[in-house]
């Protein structure tokens, strides 16, 4: 379930800091000094809010993937008592 929670999160993080350069428009952003680079900073506040939620998504799906590696780790070991 946690491993789920994490390709979920890390899917919809990658879909927040992507799409909204295709539906706000390149208006909302500041460009690079070679457009071609893409955009440096949004400029409107719907575009800080995209990307501080997928920020903020991608943070919470690392966190939920190394938990889950972790307990993956803990379930595979064997305990030998002497």
């Amino acid at each position: 379930m946690l491993g789920c929670l994490a390709f979920l999160s890390g899917a919809a993080a990658f879909f927040l800091l992507i799409s909204p350069y295709y539906f706000l428009g390149r208006q909302e952003y500041i460009p690079n000094r070679n457009p071609d680079f893409g955009y440096f900073l949004p400029k409107s506040l719907e575009a800080w809010f995209f990307l501080v939620l997928g920020l903020s998504l991608l943070a919470f799906s690392i966190v939920a993937l190394a938990l889950f590696i972790k307990r993956k780790r803990a379930e595979g070991a064997t305990y030998v008592t002497p």
